[in-house]
């Protein structure tokens, strides 16, 4: 490894292990999620708004695989020979242009489009009269929009412009507390109460349409259809598999740290490490997701790699 000075420091297997993963999971998530992408495009079954959102977080989630593998292969903590590799230059000119800037706008969109996505289950869920009168193409197309104009705003506001160049890593200056205040709010309310509290509203209209019918001896069967429920089970997959892996080590960062000024481990610490790869693996596991929950999901999958084969 390499400080600002270029002196070197021993290297350990970790931070191997470390940079493989980074690569391999950055990889194989921009495969998936271009395969996502294909798939949803040519499949004529797959064009609801369910699936334009599931494309627009496959293209986010893609772009994030695209910045990680970037990052990780500029950093000069991944010096195979454990000299000052000759992109040490380069990792520090991308910190000083902002170059990580495009990751945590690419990462913080695709937790804002699983927002966006738990809104719009609460409302085919718990008003489906006003779902089928409002959702049309003008308001879906606003909400693929919204994250992107979002994730870049909250990001050109914040702190994340202060980045320090500090030993092979570009920290984020969480001195500032207005700034740190915000990016807890951006995370605390939109990425992770939100969607909650959506799919908390759901759980307790279903439950309590359930204790009606029961009640008037009526079958419990319609209080939601099976289309629906389909959809908002794998949906809901998605967002609880989300929020538990990117959980502890935001609400540290972005929580913790700069509002109360409490550091229970370092950003360049085992724990961090391990728990931002945990985050990573978000990128690639939707491939797999999806068609067991989703069936005609899966028949697309099938459908796709069919014609590729024959391609």
């Amino acid at each position: 490894m390499c400080t600002m000075n270029e002196t070197l420091v021993e290297k350990t297997v970790f931070d191997d292990f470390v940079f493989y993963s980074n690569s391999c999971i950055g990889v194989f998530g921009i495969l998936s999620n271009a395969f996502i992408v294909l798939v949803l495009a040519t499949s004529s079954s797959l064009k609801n708004i369910h699936y334009m959102f599931l494309k627009n977080l496959a293209v986010s989630d893609c772009l994030v695989s695209i910045f990680m593998v970037i990052n990780t292969l500029v950093s000069p903590l991944n010096s195979f020979t454990g000299e000052v590799p000759k992109e040490y230059w380069l990792a520090k000119a991308m910190c000083s242009m902002k170059a990580q800037i495009p990751l945590f706008a690419a990462f913080t969109n695709s937790a804002i489009i699983i927002s966006v996505i738990s809104i719009e289950r609460l409302a085919a869920v718990r008003f489906p009269v006003f779902y089928k009168q409002s959702f049309g193409k003008r308001v879906c197309y606003i909400l693929v929009v919204f994250p992107w104009i979002y994730s870049t705003t909250i990001l050109l506001l914040n702190d994340y412009f202060a980045l320090v160049f500090t030993d092979g890593y570009c920290y984020q200056n969480w001195n500032n507390f207005f700034n740190g205040l915000m990016n807890a709010l951006d995370y605390i309310i939109m990425q992770m109460l939100l969607p909650l509290l959506c799919y908390s509203c759901i759980a307790i209209h279903i439950s309590r349409r359930v204790a009606q019918l029961k009640h008037e001896k009526k079958s419990t069967g319609k209080v939601i259809s099976k289309a629906q429920k389909k959809i908002t089970k794998m949906l809901f997959t998605v967002t609880f598999i989300f929020l538990v892996t990117t959980f502890p080590d935001k609400l540290h960062f972005n929580f913790f740290v700069p509002i109360l000024n409490i550091q229970i481990w370092s950003f360049d610490g085992v724990v961090h490490k391990v728990l931002a790869l945990l985050a990573m693996i978000n990128v690639l596991i939707n491939i797999f997701i999806y068609p067991l929950v989703d069936t005609d999901f899966k028949s697309a999958v099938i459908k796709t790699l069919k014609r590729t084969v024959i391609c």
